[in-house]
């Protein structure tokens, strides 16, 4: 209960940045190394947000940079030059509607499609769990590059 206050307190006190939305907030776990620990992931237009009520706040801005890949149902990886989440969600719906907001950010939706990254010219059964949309290549484990 004591860590529910916290988070919902750390909620409050983000400051968005000029024309940022909040999208959604939700429960999940980080990995770091070895330990594991409970926040809350808060998506916005311009980036997703980690609240840890230990650690403070950590965040990844969205752009053509940003790597997401679910590595499991409930596994989000999202890898940026300076950080990376290894968020756990509690079941696949909340990953999948993080996953979906994402997308949504005008830092991928105005990137482009890059050729390179999405699996262009691999027959479709190879990559149909490879989502394309704007510029963002969200992988699952089974559709990696060979």
């Amino acid at each position: 209960m004591e860590i529910t206050r916290r988070l919902m307190d750390m909620k409050q006190a983000v400051k968005l940045l000029a024309d940022e939305l909040l999208f959604e907030g939700y429960a999940v776990s980080r990995d770091y190394g070895s330990v594991c620990r409970p926040g809350l992931a808060l998506v916005t237009n311009w980036r997703i947000i980690f609240l840890d009520p230990d650690t403070g706040l950590s965040a990844i801005p969205i752009s053509r940079e940003v790597e997401v890949e679910r590595s499991t149902p409930t596994t989000l990886i999202i890898t940026a030059w300076h950080d990376r989440m290894v968020l756990n969600f509690d079941g696949p719906s909340a990953l999948e509607s993080v996953k979906s907001l994402l997308k949504q950010a005008p830092g991928w939706a105005s990137a482009g499609l890059d050729m390179s990254r999405t699996g262009i010219g691999r027959r479709s059964h190879e990559w149909r769990d490879l989502v394309i949309d704007g510029g963002v290549t969200v992988r699952s484990a089974s559709a990696r590059p060979a």
